[in-house]
Formats: structure tokens, sequence, C-alpha cells
């Protein structure tokens, strides 16, 4: 498509699943210096533009119902909540780091994460990539 072309404005998709093959996304990161939010698939990891603010589950879209942490141990890395269904998704943010982002290896690296998550009530609707 057009939005494939170097350049060219990605479009942004703004479906709680992957455009390729429907499944919930695994991990985000942001991404240049607006901080645009990409996904990736938990299954057949395919990277796609997500809106910035909506939950990637249940498509909560009222700023009020959507929050983030992130915690001292783990610089580069937020958890995305949704109060209304609480939900969670990593979301790994380099852009004052110097490294880069490997989705599935940005999950695996911010397991302490997930154990603040649940412990805050809040549950992930997809596996990891190392299938807990």
């Amino acid at each position: 498509t057009g939005a494939d072309q170097p350049g060219a404005t990605p479009v942004v998709w703004q479906h709680g699943h992957c455009p390729v093959c429907g499944s919930a996304p695994l991990v985000g990161r942001l991404v240049g210096k607006e901080g645009a939010l990409h996904h990736t698939c938990s299954f057949c990891r395919h990277e796609y533009r997500a809106k910035r603010l909506q939950c990637p589950f249940c498509l909560e879209s009222e700023s009020k119902n959507l929050e983030y942490f992130t915690a001292d141990g783990e610089p580069g890395f937020q958890v995305h909540v949704c109060t209304s269904c609480k939900g969670y998704i990593k979301v790994a943010d380099f852009r004052e780091f110097d490294r880069i982002s490997i989705p599935v290896l940005d999950d695996l690296e911010s397991l302490a994460l997930d154990i603040v998550a649940r412990q805050q009530g809040y549950a992930r609707p997809t596996a990891s990539a190392w299938g807990f």
C-alpha cells in the first residue's frame, strides 16, 4: 500500500487486533520524536502503528480511563493500563536511550513490570512471547 512507501504517512490502525492475522498485540514501542505508538502482534509479530490514546484490547478511548506507570528499576519501559477492562500492555520508550527496541526481548527484559501490573489488579490478555 501507499503507507508502506518510504516517506509516506503510516496508517493508524484503530482496531484491537493485528491487521494481518487478527491476534492481540504483545507489546508496544514509541517511535520518532512525536512518540508514535507501534504494537507488535502476539502471534505473527507484525508491527503496526496504533492509536496512542486507546486501549488495544477493549478500544476504550476516554483519557480518564487510560493510565500508565513506570518503575525505577526498569528505565525505558511503561505499562499502559485500562481501568475499563483492567487490561495492560507494556510499551518500550527508548527515544532518550542509545538502544534499539527488539519487541520479544523487551517483553522478557521487563518481566518485573508484569508482576507489578498484576499486583495492581490488571491482567495481560495475551501470554508473553516466552509463554507466561
